[in-house]
């Protein structure tokens, strides 16, 4: 399964799920869905600039002799716009990701692997901010992997702040520990207290850290 679109032009199909292991047919899915949905990507189109400064349009491709109706998705921002294939990997994947929480009910439990992919730092934060709001705004779970200390001190931060409705617990945060050899050990759950902070830090998430354990 890939959330990155590959193809500059895609088929207009029934829009079913995004979620395809077919990954043409998943990525024709998103885009059909969102050229049929104006409110969809707006909800998109308003996370999307949160992250990357831009919008989300799609537009009717005339088809080819023996093809039938194809569209494009762009990226629209301050200069002319940008096909989704000519842009950045880390935008490019966050649009899947975005569709999925712009079209989930409220209440809905969301997983992710790694969410931060390709993002460079202030995108990560400001994607750890979207996923923070959809958690206490439209009470959904989100559960995510992650390898990057630009989600997860934010997102300590968010606790720390008195006027803020996150807590510590509603918040789980697990360390997986693997042993000498590589494999998995065990899953630890990190205690947070009610200032962000967690005993002991975030271990292995610098460099300092790598050097410290050898």
């Amino acid at each position: 399964f890939s959330r990155v679109v590959t193809s500059y032009t895609l088929p207009q199909v029934y829009y079913e799920s995004t979620l395809s292991p077919d990954r043409a047919r998943g990525a024709a899915s998103l885009i059909s869905g969102i050229s049929t949905d104006p409110d969809m990507q707006e909800k998109i189109s308003l996370m999307m600039r949160e992250v990357g400064l831009k919008r989300i349009a799609t537009r009717n491709v005339p088809p080819t002799k023996g093809e039938g109706a194809a569209l494009a998705l762009d990226f629209v921002g301050a200069g002319a716009p940008v096909p989704i294939v000519h842009e950045g990997a880390g935008l490019n994947q966050l649009v899947n990701m975005l569709a999925a929480l712009a079209h989930s009910p409220r209440g809905a439990i969301i997983t992710i692997e790694e969410p931060e992919i390709h993002l460079d730092p202030a995108a990560q934060a400001a994607l750890l901010g979207i996923l923070v709001r959809q958690a206490t705004e439209e009470n959904k779970q989100i559960v995510f992997t992650t390898h990057s200390d630009h989600l997860l001190y934010p997102l300590l931060a968010y606790i720390a702040k008195d006027d803020f409705p996150l807590g510590c617990g509603d918040v789980a945060m697990h360390y997986f520990n693997t042993d000498k050899s590589g494999n998995m050990a065990g899953a630890e759950r990190l205690t947070i207290n009610e200032h962000g902070q967690i005993p002991g830090g975030l271990r292995g998430f610098s460099y300092m850290d790598y050097i410290s354990l050898g």
